[in-house]
C-alpha cells in the first residue's frame, strides 16, 4: 500500500466514526430532555455538527486524493445506547473522544501525506478541544447537583 492509499484508508475510518459518531446518533435519536440536562443536549447538538463538518473535510480530502469515501453502519455500541440518560451518555461520550483522540493521533503520526497529516491534526485539536469542554460540563454539572441536593 502505498502513502496515499493508506492516508485514503486513514481517512476513510475517520470519516466512518464522523458520519456515524454518537453524538450524531444521540441527537437523532430525540431523546427527553429535562430542563437542568440542556446543557448536555445543546454540547450533543455542537459535538454532531462538528462531526458532521469532519465528515465533509474528510470526504472531500479522500475525492482529492482520488479515493472513494466510504461510508459503513454504525458500530453495535452506538446504536445500543438508546434508552441511557443524558449525564451517562455525557460520560460514553467523553470515552469516545478519548478513543478517537488516541486514533487520530496515530494516524497523524502515521500519515505521509501532508495535507491528510493536516487535516488530522486539526481534528485533534478539535477534538481534544471539544473533550475539555464537555469535561468542565460535567464537573459543572455534578457540582449544580451537589449543591441542589437537600441536606
Amino acid at each position: 500500500m502505498n502513502d496515499i492509499e493508506h492516508a485514503v484508508e486513514m481517512l476513510n475510518e475517520l470519516l466512518r466514526r464522523k458520519i456515524n459518531s454518537l453524538a450524531s446518533y444521540v441527537l437523532d435519536a430525540s431523546p427527553y430532555v429535562a430542563a437542568e440536562d440542556r446543557p448536555i443536549m445543546e454540547a450533543v447538538g455542537a459535538l454532531s455538527a462538528r462531526a458532521r463538518r469532519h465528515a465533509q473535510e474528510a470526504a472531500r480530502l479522500v475525492l482529492s486524493l482520488e479515493g472513494v469515501p466510504g461510508r459503513e453502519t454504525p458500530e453495535p455500541s452506538i446504536v445500543e445506547c438508546n434508552y441511557l440518560s443524558l449525564r451517562y451518555l455525557l460520560g460514553l461520550l467523553l470515552e469516545r473522544l478519548d478513543e478517537d483522540i488516541a486514533v487520530w493521533r496515530r494516524f497523524r503520526d502515521q500519515c505521509q501525506v501532508a495535507r491528510a497529516r493536516e487535516f488530522l491534526e486539526k481534528v485533534v485539536r478539535d477534538d481534544v478541544a471539544d473533550r475539555e469542554w464537555l469535561e468542565r460540563l460535567r464537573q459543572r454539572l455534578r457540582a449544580d447537583q451537589a449543591t441542589s441536593k437537600p441536606s
